[in-house]
């Protein structure tokens, strides 16, 4: 009797990491099917919106709306995010009442109240919880781009169960740690390079919908949003993940020291001008073999290679500009020393050190 009750907790120890396992690889699996099924309302909502923004008979609205979020963006990012965020969630709010009005079959004036409801209620909690709503997109922007990067993951998730869950939690808290006590100076890189995007796919439909045609402008009745995608390359959360990693490489070289701006506005702009060169060099190219899917050259090459040169361009200009503006906030408030590294630690250091020079004087 001593014999079998003392195996039976052995044996149920024995058994408690395979649980565990199994577990984990089912969480795992069921995380890297997420975003691709189709009972999930996030998926719902966003084919549908997907399927507007390239059905619509008004592209010349959307390019406009576009435009003027991307010229705002630009002209000063963090000032205006507080006030584009507010208007993006009211807007998303009154798409979702709109979907679900439209599948119980509910009258036009119904659901222009719902419509009207949904973003009104949504856009005042944002701007009345604004903080909290950052970290709501912090964590789902810092996972996201953990998911875009997190191929190398699954190969040795069945050697270490659970590690693409803690890559995603580190994603998740990461994006929190940016859009909260970063933000300022994350905004100064990330306002360019979006508004950038804005502006030139923007206007090149724009253009394009005056009836200007040409090579280097998108195809006749093309939609914004291909447009725009054609000039990202990568799709989904890679290029979040992409252009996410620049943007945070950027900001943090910037913090050390004022001289090292321009190295930060390279960096901003060395994605888009390689997207550029991997169209140009994919054309000039005998074998398109070894090309990437997205630099395949096509008939409408031409586009995404002059796009992605304007895309940089303004990025570029912009960000020397709101970096600038940065700067000099910081000198007039002095609230950088407060940021943790890596993006405060330079105000923290020169902080320190200045006072080390009034104590030696």
């Amino acid at each position: 009797v001593t014999a079998t009750g003392a195996e039976a907790p052995v044996r149920g120890l024995a058994g408690t990491p395979d649980v565990i396992d199994i577990g984990l690889h089912q969480s795992c699996d069921g995380l890297a099917n997420f975003t691709g099924s189709n009972d999930s309302p996030l998926f719902v909502y966003a084919d549908s919106f997907s399927d507007w923004l390239n059905g619509t008979s008004y592209q010349w609205t959307v390019a406009a709306a576009a435009l003027l979020v991307g010229l705002c963006l630009t002209w000063d990012g963090p000032r205006m995010w507080k006030l584009l965020f507010t208007g993006a969630v009211s807007a998303l709010a009154a798409g979702a009442a709109c979907y679900e009005a439209n599948v119980q079959e509910i009258g036009f004036f119904s659901t222009s109240i719902l419509m009207a409801q949904a973003a009104g209620t949504l856009g005042l909690a944002t701007l009345w919880g604004f903080e909290g709503s950052q970290v709501l997109l912090g964590a789902c922007s810092g996972f996201a781009a953990a998911f875009g990067m997190g191929a190398w993951t699954k190969p040795l998730d069945a050697q270490l169960p659970g590690l693409s869950i803690c890559w995603y939690i580190v994603g998740a808290v990461f994006g929190v740690l940016v859009f909260t006590t970063w933000r300022r100076p994350m905004l100064a890189c990330l306002a360019p390079m979006l508004g950038g995007l804005l502006t030139a796919s923007g206007v090149g439909v724009l253009v394009c919908e005056a009836g200007l045609r040409t090579p280097f402008l998108p195809r006749g009745h093309e939609s914004w949003s291909t447009a725009a995608a054609a000039l990202l390359g990568l799709s989904g959360t890679s290029s979040l993940a992409l252009y996410g990693a620049s943007v945070f490489v950027a900001a943090a070289v910037n913090e050390f020291d004022d001289s090292r701006r321009p190295m930060a506005v390279a960096l901003l702009a060395a994605p888009i001008v390689l997207t550029a060169l991997a169209h140009l060099a994919c054309k000039s190219s005998s074998d398109s073999s070894s090309c990437p899917e997205w630099a395949v050259p096509g008939e409408g090459w031409k586009w995404p290679a002059a796009g992605c040169l304007v895309w940089a361009a303004v990025t570029a200009f912009t960000a020397w500009v709101q970096l600038d503006m940065l700067e000099q906030e910081s000198e007039e408030e002095d609230v950088w020393h407060e940021y943790p590294w890596p993006l405060g630690g330079r105000k923290r250091r020169s902080w320190r050190m200045e006072e080390g020079d009034d104590w030696h004087h």
